[in-house]
């Protein structure tokens, strides 16, 4: 049983806002600098050491980033990042997801938003995984003579979004929805339908 409350460590202003609005009274939110497809593992890993270790009494922690446009696939960093985390929190289990490419994909897993929202993504779209999910978001946007905001309209589309439909469709959001799945009241927007 973990000690303390669920920590979330997010890259993006959009998962930390969305946390925020969706479940802050039950977990502690912490931004990361950067991750670009310049940062390295290794200074991943360390921003991420570093906040863990300023978190006093902390749960089970989660760890969402981008896989922006590096060459290992979302599955291969998620293990590169873990494997520099080991014994860095005793107690607590520590779970790394990587959206493949960018948080945005996962929005686009769920047609039924995008299509109330009347946004048209070009390009083939049975699989959202590695996509330019931001751009294809911004393009929709730009159709109808708006512009996209990840803060403003990025947490409005994923707060709309349903979950398990999200996780039938993209691989990296699965592995993360399965984790949250199990803990059992944490957020009601996981168990959403």
């Amino acid at each position: 049983m973990p000690k303390g409350k669920m920590v979330f460590i997010v890259e993006g202003d959009l998962e930390k806002k969305f946390l925020e609005r969706q479940c802050k009274k039950h977990l502690i939110i912490r931004k990361i600098l950067s991750n670009g497809d310049s940062v390295s593992i290794e200074r991943i890993a360390i921003m991420i050491k570093t906040i863990i270790t300023l978190i006093n009494n902390p749960g089970d922690i989660f760890v969402i980033i981008d896989r922006e446009g590096r060459a290992e696939s979302a599955e291969e960093l998620e293990q590169l990042i873990l494997d520099r985390l080991f014994g860095v929190a005793p107690g607590c289990q520590i779970s790394i997801h990587v959206a493949d490419r960018m948080i945005e994909n996962w929005i686009l897993a769920e047609e039924n938003v995008l299509a109330t929202e009347s946004l048209e993504v070009e390009g083939a779209m049975e699989s959202f995984e590695g996509c330019g999910g931001k751009s294809k978001l911004k393009a929709a946007f730009k159709k109808l003579n708006s512009s996209y905001s990840e803060t403003v309209d990025g947490v409005r589309l994923l707060e709309r979004c349903i979950p398990s439909v999200i996780a039938d469709k993209s691989p990296s959001f699965s592995r993360l929805y399965l984790k949250l799945v199990a803990e059992v009241g944490f957020c009601s927007w996981i168990t959403k339908t």
